[in-house]
């Protein structure tokens, strides 16, 4: 069975934070100024993440969220 783990980004006009969770700790976000967003993403896409969905703030802010996955190494 295929086993996955996630990755988060929110883009914010002055801001990308990169979050990759895990199971048994609590994680840090990753910083980026929004002007590197296309360098975060083709970092994501060389480390194997696939996009699988994008969405803006319920709250109606100017922030997008965008989620990725790929498969585990175990």
């Amino acid at each position: 069975m295929t086993r996955w783990e996630y990755c988060e980004a929110v883009w914010r006009p002055d801001v990308v934070e990169l979050t990759i969770p895990t199971p048994d700790a609590t994680p840090t976000p990753a910083t980026y100024p929004t002007g590197q967003w296309l360098q975060v993403l083709a970092q994501l896409g060389e480390a194997g993440w696939e996009l699988v969905c994008c969405t803006p703030s319920a709250a109606g802010a100017h922030e997008y969220y965008f989620y990725f996955k790929r498969a585990t190494e175990a």
